[in-house]
């Protein structure tokens, strides 16, 4: 008999095996019995012999779940631990990704208009940020095609600025008689 309990004992998710005999004689391996961690499963011990059933007591297996909460916080320790470093490696693929794919472009691009001053612009041999060589593919080559475009409005308005300027002062310097400006908003001489 101790035989047989000392087989069932071993089988997964029993954690101790009593007999309860009819004698009052009691048969235990394995831990404790009753405790608050524990699923007790109870079955009846029958012996048939020619055609009469008859009672040899009660077998009482344990499934304590002590070990199966250590099991499983150590598992999920684990898998927490597991993702957390996941969860950053990700991170960290993405923050390169875009330093690699981004910021490097924005840092090109603000190099192209940094310190650009109207003297720059009138520059005969300044050169425009270059063109792409192919179309947008992004905001940020949209980006490059606006501030080349700035550059060269930039230019053209001074330009037309200056030349309108020049033709004042001739104006002004050429004339020989008095300029009068009427303002027809205030009707002011």
């Amino acid at each position: 008999l101790g035989l047989q309990l000392d087989a069932i004992a071993r089988f997964p998710y029993v954690s101790a095996v009593r007999l309860d005999l009819i004698d009052g004689e009691t048969l235990q391996l394995g831990g404790p019995f009753g405790e608050a961690m524990a699923i007790l499963h109870e079955h009846p011990v029958i012996r048939q012999e020619q055609q009469q059933a008859r009672r040899l007591g009660t077998l009482t297996l344990v499934h304590d779940f002590r070990a199966e909460q250590d099991r499983l916080l150590k598992r999920w320790l684990l898998s927490g631990a597991g993702n957390s470093l996941l969860i950053l490696l990700v991170a960290l693929m993405v923050s390169v990704m875009f330093h690699v794919l981004v910021t490097r472009r924005l840092v090109k691009a603000t190099a192209l208009v940094s310190g650009i001053t109207p003297d720059e612009l009138r520059r005969p041999g300044a050169t425009p940020p270059p063109l792409l060589e192919r179309a947008p593919r992004d905001e940020l080559d949209e980006m490059a095609v606006s501030i080349r475009y700035l550059w060269e409005t930039g230019r053209t308005a001074l330009s037309d600025a200056d030349r309108e300027s020049q033709r004042f002062q001739a104006i002004f310097e050429g004339a020989q008689d008095g300029i009068g400006i009427f303002d027809i908003q205030t009707y002011r001489l």
